[in-house]
């Protein structure tokens, strides 16, 4: 390949580390996950030129966007560069239609690995028990909610058996990850699971866009329906406002949009609050912070959407201080419950002068 050691180098240049992922595999057919703890991935295909040339083309990333802008990647995703210069018309048409012929595929097999995550996870949840303890939910100080247990230590195996199975220790928790304007019968897409040292995974392949956990129910009497990042964050929230109000976990600021957009169908009588995380020390692609230029841009386009964020005392703020479930540990959930409760009030007076 003419320009390996260039792919590798534009991979460590974002601080993708490779050492063990190496040497990259040529096509992939697939994403591949990679670097510690396999949260960055690549995805590659190979180009010939007429010369006879072999030429890496295309992405790398990471799953996490705190990762990518931890990384310094603009986005998830970053295309490889590949110095085309020479290059033909009638290379170029063919490369356009490699490109789309490749992306066509991986859109099928995006699609099927996102199915048979859901089939794997409602078969691991019937496994899952419904009593336990979770060392990092006592380290965050919530009492659980919509969660199960590994009750002992389990390992999932890998589509691809090169890849090492998952090790579930007792203590993991479990959530279910559900897309709630699906029917019951296919509304469960996939599990994350949190173990005891708060490392977080999915269930291989699964399809995140639109899926949420909830905390609660919603019925009749619902007048305000929050939505926030993060399971912990969720847990806070709840213990804050004495379980009053439901609470929708969108797992991270991306996913915000998509979940909001069902929300306001599937509760179009109901306020929303976005409980939104203040990433102070986190920039994204663009400079801005990430938590809240995702919430306020997603509050924007909803009907009946305001947004709130933690406000934390400046003298004992450190720099991961960024959620409720933050604020929470560092100044107690009464300070959580001071800032929550004075935005729902405020809500719930504004709809009863309607």
């Amino acid at each position: 390949m003419e320009n390996y050691e260039d792919v590798v180098r534009q991979m460590r240049a974002y601080g993708v580390l490779l050492d063990r992922d190496l040497p990259l595999q040529v096509p992939t057919h697939k994403s591949r996950s990679c670097g510690p703890r396999k949260k960055c991935w690549y995805f590659t295909r190979e180009f010939r030129r007429d010369d006879g040339r072999r030429f890496v083309v295309g992405a790398f990333g990471s799953y996490s966007p705190k990762l990518a802008q931890e990384l310094g990647l603009p986005g998830t995703k970053v295309k490889i560069e590949v110095d085309w210069r020479g290059l033909s018309e009638e290379e170029a048409e063919r490369m356009n239609a490699d490109r789309a012929a490749a992306a066509a595929a991986a859109a099928t097999a995006k699609a099927e690995s996102a199915r048979l995550a859901a089939l794997s996870a409602g078969a691991l949840w019937s496994l899952m028990v419904k009593e336990g303890r979770s060392d990092y939910l006592v380290r965050k100080g919530v009492t659980v909610e919509s969660c199960r247990f590994v009750s002992h230590t389990m390992r999932l195996a890998r589509r691809d058996p090169r890849d090492q199975p998952i090790v579930l220790p007792a203590g993991t928790i479990v959530l279910p990850l559900i897309r709630y304007d699906f029917s019951r019968e296919e509304a469960l897409r996939g599990l994350q699971f949190v173990k005891p040292d708060g490392f977080k995974c999915f269930t291989e392949g699964f399809g995140k866009t639109g899926c949420a956990i909830r905390l609660g129910t919603v019925d009749a009497s619902t007048r305000v329906v929050l939505v926030c990042e993060g399971y912990a964050t969720g847990l806070s929230i709840r213990m804050a406002t004495g379980r009053r109000w439901p609470v929708y976990v969108a797992l991270d600021a991306y996913n915000l949009g998509p979940v909001l957009e069902i929300l306001r169908k599937l509760h179009p009588r109901q306020h929303l609050l976005i409980c939104a995380d203040d990433d102070w020390k986190s920039a994204d692609h663009d400079g801005s912070n990430p938590g809240c230029r995702k919430a306020t841009k997603v509050a924007k386009v909803t009907e009946r959407c305001e947004i709130v964020w933690p406000v934390f005392e400046a003298a004992t703020r450190q720099e991961k201080d960024t959620d409720f479930n933050d604020l929470h540990q560092r100044q107690g959930i009464e300070a959580v419950e001071r800032q929550l409760l004075r935005v729902l009030s405020a809500i719930e007076r504004g709809m009863e002068a309607l």
